[in-house]
C-alpha cells in the first residue's frame, strides 16, 4: 500500500461513515413517529457518535497527507500489478454490464479479462485481511475513478456505476 492508497482508505471509510447517517435518521424518525422518544434519544446520540467518528477520521486524513511519508507515488511492492492498470477493465466491464453492477460481479468479469496476468503477489491475501490483493486494487481504482468523475458515487451498496463522462473517457480511448 503506497501513500495514495492510504488517502483512498481515509476516503473510502468516510463515504462508508456518510451513509450511515442517512440511515439513522431515517430510524429516528421513524421511532419519533411512533413516540418511542427514549429510543429516538438513543438513535441520536448514535448519530452524534458517528458525526464525530467521521470529524477524527478527517482530521487523520489531514495529518496523513501532510506526513508524506512515501513522496507522490509512494512506495511499490515488488511484482503487484499497478492499480491503474484496472481503470480500462473496470470501465469495460461496467459497460458491458449496461453501466451499472455489483462489484462482485464487476471483481469476477475482470478476473475473466486479466486472471492470466496476475502475479503471486496480486493473488496474496492482505494481512490484516481476508482481501486479496489485486481485488484491493480494483476497489482502489474504483474510488480514484469516483474522484475524477469516471464512476458515479455508491447509491446502493456495492453498486458500481459508470458516469456519462466515464464513457465518453473509454469511448475516446479505443
Amino acid at each position: 500500500m503506497n501513500s495514495r492508497d492510504v488517502g483512498y482508505a481515509y476516503d473510502m471509510l468516510l463515504e462508508e461513515l456518510e451513509q450511515v447517517i442517512p440511515a439513522l435518521n431515517a430510524q429516528m424518525s421513524e421511532l419519533t413517529s411512533q413516540k418511542k422518544f427514549d429510543q429516538a434519544q438513543g438513535v441520536l446520540d448514535k448519530a452524534k457518535q458517528v458525526s464525530a467518528m467521521q470529524q477524527k477520521v478527517k482530521t487523520l486524513r489531514e495529518e496523513w497527507q501532510k506526513l508524506d511519508l512515501f513522496g507522490p507515488e509512494g512506495e511499490p511492492i515488488e511484482g503487484r500489478t499497478p492499480t491503474e492498470v484496472f481503470r480500462f477493465p473496470l470501465l469495460r466491464a461496467l459497460v458491458e454490464f449496461g453501466g451499472r453492477a455489483h462489484c462482485r460481479k464487476v471483481i469476477a468479469r475482470i478476473e475473466e479479462d486479466m486472471g492470466h496476468q496476475l502475479s503471486d503477489v496480486d493473488r496474496q491475501t492482505l494481512k490484516d485481511t481476508k482481501t486479496i490483493r489485486w481485488e484491493n486494487s480494483v476497489h482502489w481504482m474504483r474510488q480514484i475513478m469516483v474522484e475524477e468523475g469516471l464512476l458515479l458515487p455508491m447509491e446502493r451498496r456495492g453498486y458500481w456505476e459508470i458516469s456519462p463522462e466515464g464513457r465518453r473517457f473509454l469511448d475516446k480511448s479505443k
